[in-house]
């Protein structure tokens, strides 16, 4: 696949940049956390992703499910595709948090012990992700970009399909890449595919506009 984005480098070959501030928006129930949490898991173990290379790295994985549930979802992972990595599971550098949904009354104190227990990690995450569903977004995006500033990592944060139109106003048009990438695979996830695209290319700036916005809808209505 040709890169529409000659300047960037790659987490996940022609997916997902790699240093990055980056927003995936979609609406719910179309495998967004599933989805995300097999990026973690090829980014933790290097395995690639569908033909695409990925750059192996510590991942820390923030979410507002609970880890019992992404417990049993990675352990399935791990059953799935134990033939095509090296790692054990035990040895697999990836750490998961819970949070809180975010709100104006406990960010702050959410915030600071997120980072805190990143800190704490084993080596550096080379990706975070904030699978925040349920949560104030526009704290949510604060929490990103502090995350991004702080660590330097690639950070990827979930948004809902009824901000599309406030994301898409902190994109400068003077930034704006037209060249878009669609990526269709098969229904892993759900009953119906998803579709992928790369939409929007800007710097972070203080405004906070996003750096990559990444559009996710299942096929039937993309």
């Amino acid at each position: 696949m040709k890169n529409a984005t000659p300047g960037l480098t790659w987490l996940i070959e022609h997916i997902l940049p790699r240093g990055e501030l980056t927003v995936m928006q979609g609406p719910l129930h179309v495998g967004r956390s599933l989805l995300l949490l097999d990026w973690a898991l090829c980014s933790a173990t290097g395995k690639s992703w569908f033909g695409h290379l990925v750059h192996p790295g510590s991942v820390a994985f923030c979410s507002t499910e609970k880890l019992q549930d992404l417990g049993q979802r990675a352990r399935a992972w791990y059953t799935t595709y134990q033939a095509d990595i090296d790692l054990p599971v035990q040895h697999t550098p990836i750490s998961f948090f819970e949070l809180e949904a975010l709100s104006e009354e406990n960010y702050l104190v959410a915030s600071e012990q997120l980072v805190e227990e990143i800190k704490d990690m084993q080596d550096p995450p080379s990706l975070i992700i904030l699978d925040v569903e349920g949560t104030n977004e526009r704290q949510a995006r604060v929490l990103a970009y502090r995350l991004w500033q702080y660590f330097g990592a690639t950070v990827l944060l979930t948004s809902s399909d009824s901000s599309r139109d406030d994301i898409l106003k902190l994109v400068p048009s003077g930034y704006k890449d037209e060249q878009e990438f669609l990526l269709h695979f098969p229904g892993t996830y759900g009953t119906s595919a998803l579709q992928l695209r790369l939409q929007s290319v800007a710097r972070p700036g203080k405004d906070f506009p996003p750096s990559h916005i990444i559009e996710c809808s299942d096929q039937q209505t993309a």
